[in-house]
């Protein structure tokens, strides 16, 4: 009997999941998502700059 409920709650949960995950409301923020890989990397000096700007410590150019 418990493992029909439990089994039951974690369906509903992977249903939801589910509908969330492929919800429209979603699609431009993972589209955005998918395209940080092929973004390029900003080069060494402007890295320094940014954290400089910041106020994090890093490495000095």
């Amino acid at each position: 009997m418990i493992s029909g409920i439990i089994t039951a709650v974690l369906l509903a949960v992977f249903l939801g999941g589910t509908a969330w995950a492929y919800s429209p409301r979603r699609r431009a923020e993972f589209e955005q998502a998918a395209r940080v890989p092929l973004e390029d990397l900003p080069s060494p000096a402007d890295a320094a700059t940014m954290q400089a700007a910041a106020g994090e410590p890093g490495l000095r150019p």
